[in-house]
């Protein structure tokens, strides 16, 4: 991790861990060498750095079907608020998206999609990413987080409601500009459930 701006910088990649769990995660620091296998959509995370596997921890995740996904959703985000934001360019220029932790005073969580290229795919894998972050950092973090997200797309698992991110995709393009704080006038919605 290395300090921008006063922000912890982490760039998060979702991989599948050889077809184990669909939707794993990883935090990984700039000094880090992690090669992917481009065999799966996802992809699969090899790597010799000893610290990197024992400290990766894969989150539970829900069954497939659509109504315990929407469940399991709708819980994970009444935890701590989560506001999607359209920008018109990401400040990251190799991320998909960019997950904004909020330290306790700012009180929620931001997904950063870029204007021209936000879809349900990109959606999906930053709101994976956030899930991950929260299960292994905490609801809560010390200080403001900036994830870069890499995925295209969220874990095949959640390919059932795939119309439900697309719905919120929609949402977000079509929203009145409002004020966020650390924004000018943006797009933006709140996620609270995907049905």
């Amino acid at each position: 991790m290395r300090k921008m701006m006063g922000l912890t910088r982490v760039s998060l990649s979702l991989f599948v861990l050889a077809g184990i769990l669909p939707g794993a995660a990883l935090a990984q620091s700039t000094g880090d060498t992690l090669q992917p296998d481009e065999s799966s959509d996802l992809g699969i995370l090899y790597t010799n750095n000893p610290s990197i596997r024992s400290g990766l921890r894969i989150a539970a995740q829900p069954k497939e079907d659509p109504t315990s996904l929407l469940r399991f959703f709708r819980r994970e985000f009444s935890r701590v608020p989560v506001t999607v934001v359209l920008v018109p360019h990401l400040e990251f220029p190799d991320a998909e998206a960019v997950v904004l932790r909020r330290s306790s005073g700012a009180g929620h969580d931001i997904i950063l999609l870029e204007e021209a290229r936000a879809d349900a795919g990109r959606l999906a894998a930053a709101v994976a990413s956030l899930f991950w972050h929260r299960r292994n950092q905490g609801l809560k973090v010390p200080n403001d987080i900036t994830i870069e997200v890499r995925a295209e797309h969220g874990p095949q698992r959640w390919a059932a409601i795939k119309p439900n991110f697309e719905a919120k995709v929609q949402e977000l393009h079509t929203a009145t500009e409002q004020a966020i704080p650390g924004f000018s006038r943006v797009r933006a919605i709140q996620l609270q459930r995907l049905d």
